[in-house]
């Protein structure tokens, strides 16, 4: 586990942030909770205490402790559960520069959807807690070989270089700022052995207290406003949600796209 100090930019009620952090752990793990199961309150921490966790653990007492410690943001690798060679997910993070707006982001992550579906595979939907969307394809595990990061990071990056070629004006795939104006980073860079993306229900150090919000794709319109996802109004949406719930029976293996042809949206 590595730890990275974080300074946090809002007032948050230890109660929620651990109740928070109960339910990601147990979405990590695979598991379910019902806000009287929730931990008790953590305990008082000043700024320079809170922290940004980054962690490879699908195990509940870590991930708990995460929230003992006062970890504010999970950042947990996307490999298969157990198994850090072994590719879990695609994450795509659409990242926008100066002057996009996020009717813009939502566009991009249908776009995206409808590419990975004509590929085979199906895609998944949440808020960064930011001023993103993520985009998330669960993988199947190949056998006898097994899956590995370079090609998980080469597919993900020839169907995001595909779809800046189709629309240059709209999209990019250098991080650099100057570059992004206008534009959204279609960032494939999170499909690495090391690399991180925040998880789904964490609570971002961010002003408003912000969560990363698993979403179904019928509220990924146009209209759609990520600050309305909080450590205060998340549980009550959660209760009635049925978001991200087919997504371990959405895993397929990465294989089989690879070796369809990725064609520009026009065809």
């Amino acid at each position: 586990m590595h730890w990275a100090p974080r300074r946090a930019k809002s007032r948050i009620h230890d109660t929620e942030l651990s109740t928070l952090h109960h339910r990601t752990a147990l979405a990590q793990s695979g598991g379910s909770v019902s806000l009287k199961n929730a931990p008790a309150p953590m305990s008082q921490a000043s700024p320079a205490q809170t922290k940004r966790c980054r962690l490879n653990s699908t195990d509940f007492n870590q991930n708990q402790l995460n929230g003992e410690k006062c970890g504010l943001e999970l950042h947990p690798w996307n490999c298969f559960p157990g198994k850090p060679d072994v590719p879990g997910r695609l994450v795509l993070d659409l990242d926008p520069g100066p002057g996009v707006s996020f009717d813009d982001i939502v566009r991009a992550a249908l776009e995206l959807r409808e590419r990975l579906s004509r590929l085979g595979l199906i895609a998944f939907c949440k808020t960064t807690g930011g001023k993103g969307l993520h985009v998330v394809t669960p993988l199947a595990q190949r056998k006898p070989r097994p899956l590995k990061w370079p090609e998980a990071k080469a597919f993900a990056k020839d169907v995001c270089r595909q779809m800046a070629a189709d629309s240059p004006s709209r999209y990019v795939l250098n991080m650099a700022k100057n570059k992004r104006v206008g534009r959204i980073f279609l960032d494939y860079l999170r499909n690495d052995r090391v690399a991180t993306a925040v998880a789904p229900l964490s609570p971002r150090a961010r002003d408003g207290a912000t969560v990363s919000m698993p979403l179904l794709w019928k509220q990924v319109r146009a209209g759609l406003d990520p600050m309305t996802f909080t450590i205060r109004t998340a549980p009550a949406l959660l209760a009635s949600s049925k978001a991200w719930r087919e997504y371990r029976e959405a895993e397929r293996p990465l294989a089989r796209a690879v070796k369809r042809p990725l064609k520009s949206r026009a065809q």
